[in-house]
Order: C-alpha cells, then sequence, then structure tokens
C-alpha cells in the first residue's frame, strides 16, 4: 500500500527546539522522531511512502538519504500546513489502490500490515480511550475517494465523516501503544518510554562507562563519539553525536548533537544543537544544624 506522511511545519509547542532543523528530526530514543515512524511503519513501507513536507524539504531529503536509503521516497512540497491540505497536495499520486495516512506527530504502534479489514472502506487507528475519527492513522480501501471527499470539505475529519455518509464502512481499531510527541513535555516521556522498552538504548553504556571516568544508569542511549568526564548519565537520557558532557548529572534529558554540558545537574530538560550549558559546582562542608540556601 502507500503510505502518506504529512510533515508540515505549524507553530506548535516544539517550534522553538526545531530553529535549525525540522521537527520530525529532532532526537528520541537513539533516533529522531520520523525514525521511529518510519521503523513502525517498516512492515508496509515496501511501495512508496509519500512525505508530505514544507520548507525543510532537502533537510528530511538528504536525512532520510542517509538513515533510511531503502525506503521508496517521494516529496510533494505543502505551501499550506496541515494534514487535508497535505493528502490533498499528494493527489497526483493517489489512485483507486489502498493508502494508509500516518502522523508525523506522534508514534502508534499498530500490526500495520493486518490493518486492511475486509468488510471495511476506511479504517480509524486511534488510541483505544479515545475512539475518534480524529486519530494517528488511517487506512482507505481507495484513495481516489479520499481524494474526492477531501476536495467536497475543508479538514481531513470533515472528509472521514463525508465518507461514511456517502455509505463507506468505517471500523475503528485501537493502536497498541501511543506516544504523542507534539510538546517538549511529550518528547520526554516518549523518549523514557522508548528507552524503557530498550528501544534506541546502548547496550554497552554500563561497559563504556567502566573505561571511561563517568557512571551511567540505564536505559540510556550515548553516540559513540559522545565525550563525557567525571559525569552520571541516566537513567532515559539521549546523548547525540559529538556532545560533551563534563562534571554534570543528566536525567531524563535529551542532549541534540555537538551540545556542550558542564557543571550542571539536568532533570527533564531538552539541549538543542550546538547549545552551551555551563553552571557552577559547589564544595562545601556544612556542619551540624545549619541551614543554606544556595542559588
Amino acid at each position: 500500500m502507500k503510505v502518506i506522511i504529512p510533515l508540515t511545519r505549524k507553530n506548535t509547542p516544539l517550534t522553538h527546539l526545531a530553529s535549525e532543523q525540522p521537527e520530525p528530526l529532532l532526537s528520541l530514543a537513539g533516533n529522531t522522531i520520523l525514525g521511529h515512524i518510519l521503523m513502525l511503519l517498516q512492515a508496509v513501507t515496501t511501495e512508496e511512502v509519500i512525505f508530505a513536507t514544507g520548507e525543510h524539504e532537502e533537510t528530511i531529503k538528504a536525512w532520510l538519504a542517509e538513515s533510511f536509503p531503502a525506503v521508496p521516497a517521494r516529496f510533494v512540497q505543502v505551501n499550506t500546513p496541515g494534514r487535508s491540505k497535505s493528502v490533498l497536495a499528494c493527489a497526483a499520486y493517489l489512485d483507486e489502490r489502498e493508502v494508509l495516512v500516518v502522523s508525523g506527530r506522534s508514534l502508534a504502534e499498530a500490526d500495520y500490515a493486518s490493518i486492511p479489514e475486509p468488510e471495511a472502506d476506511v479504517v480509524v487507528m486511534s488510541r483505544p480511550a479515545e475512539p475518534t475519527l480524529d486519530a494517528n492513522v488511517w487506512w482507505f480501501r481507495n484513495g481516489r475517494s479520499l481524494l474526492k471527499a477531501l476536495q467536497a470539505t475543508t479538514s481531513f475529519t470533515d472528509a472521514l465523516k463525508h465518507l461514511h455518509r456517502q455509505g463507506a464502512n468505517l471500523v475503528r481499531k485501537p493502536v497498541k501503544q501511543w506516544l504523542p510527541v507534539n510538546t517538549p513535555d511529550n518528547l520526554l516521556l516518549a523518549n523514557k518510554r522508548l528507552l524503557g522498552l530498550g528501544r534506541g538504548a546502548t547496550p554497552d553504556a554500563i561497559d563504556r562507562s567502566y573505561a571511561e571516568d563517568f557512571t551511567v544508569m540505564p536505559p540510556v542511549y550515548i553516540a559513540e563519539d559522545a565525550y563525557i568526564e567525571s559525569s552520571v548519565i541516566g537513567p532515559y537520557t539521549h546523548i547525540g553525536s559529538g556532545v560533551t558532557v563534563k562534571n554534570a548529572i543528566l536525567s531524563n534529558c535529551i542532549a541534540e548533537d555537538h551540545a556542550q554540558i558542564e557543571n550542571a545537574i539536568l532533570n527533564s530538560s531538552f539541549v538543542g544543537h550546538n547549545t552551551q550549558i555551563t553552571g557552577r559546582i559547589q564544595k562545601l562542608f556544612v556542619g551540624d544544624n545549619s541551614t543554606v540556601q544556595l542559588t
């Protein structure tokens, strides 16, 4: 089946974190957001994957060629953000064959190969607790029917309702796991969940910490070329390529490529590309019955 992944950029809570790169390429548990989406979709990405992109098309294209060269990719430029506009921009590639539309702002784990239902025209994959049309993954038996519905309405959800009124059989199915990545806090929660499941975690992190001068509390991801000295890393922390960490403690954090962190204690934090964070480590000898306030 064909797969469409809308990656158009809107002003979201993640926008200020992604000034140097597209939001789908933000780091997440040893990979990127888009990388984890493609890993989940690998059973159904053998025919054609259409990436509906905006201003960062060339950046995403270069990343895909390096990280997932086997994906049969096609890129479509979208001028107006939004799921409906993104799919409409793919009109030239929608025909009577089945098509899968996958949100680029969440990770939905499902048995994608078995999504098609014999009697269904549309399958809506959503969170188990919220069986709604505004979901994360949508399968359509006929791509041309989806296109006509989008042309007759103003939103993706309205297009689904239009198909239903026209007699299409809509079936709702729950995903196994749903991880939103649309805010900084959700990104950190997804990072924690994925590393906790062993996805993207560095298997020899403890052995490496013994050989080098730092302590690790798994699960963590540490890039091979990261430099860590006299620090504690983890749990649930992603250390990107070229990162330098000295005299610091990082837990539940994401440190993007080439960040520099020294003399700092960070928890539940995101540190962007080429960012420098320098704190102050104090040495204290405090006697009995004392009160000390450090600022």
